[in-house]
């Protein structure tokens, strides 16, 4: 188990940075003042949030299916691209077609002209987010 907080909290970290450097870091356009309503990606799909609700819209079978997506919460803040400044950690959830609800990890980075998203990391399906914390320079979920 804390080989899986501590793998998560690295790639969560990595994402973050990854994302702000080659994504366009404050590319204006991108950026939201809320973080509740930027995009965030998951399997590298974009998912738009607004006041913390969006859909996956993707492509299945020649068929167009949307998967909703809503704020978890859990939140914790930290620097999580080292630029002095505090970004945001929580957890999003996704309904799939079937009983199964699909968790989250996301990053909001914090910039000059509001926030950028992060790719989602999986955390599991059927599971019982407990708290999400920040611990040494990185966010830590724990979860059942």
């Amino acid at each position: 188990m804390k080989k899986q907080i501590i793998s998560l909290v690295v790639v969560l970290a990595a994402v973050a940075v990854i994302v702000y450097i080659f994504g366009g870091g404050e590319e204006k356009g991108r950026t939201v003042l809320n973080y509740k309503d930027a995009t965030y990606r998951i399997d590298g799909r974009p998912v738009q949030l607004k006041n913390g609700e969006g859909e996956l819209v993707y492509e299945f079978k020649s068929q167009i299916m949307k998967n909703p997506v809503g704020y978890f919460g859990n939140e914790a803040e930290g620097d999580l691209n080292n630029d002095g400044v505090l970004d945001v950690g929580f957890i999003i959830k996704m309904y799939s077609d079937g009983t199964g609800i699909f968790y989250y990890a996301v990053g909001a980075i914090k910039t000059e002209n509001g926030y950028l998203g992060t790719e989602a990391v999986f955390l599991g399906d059927r599971i019982a987010p407990q708290t999400t914390e920040w611990l040494s320079h990185e966010i830590v979920v724990n979860y059942a």
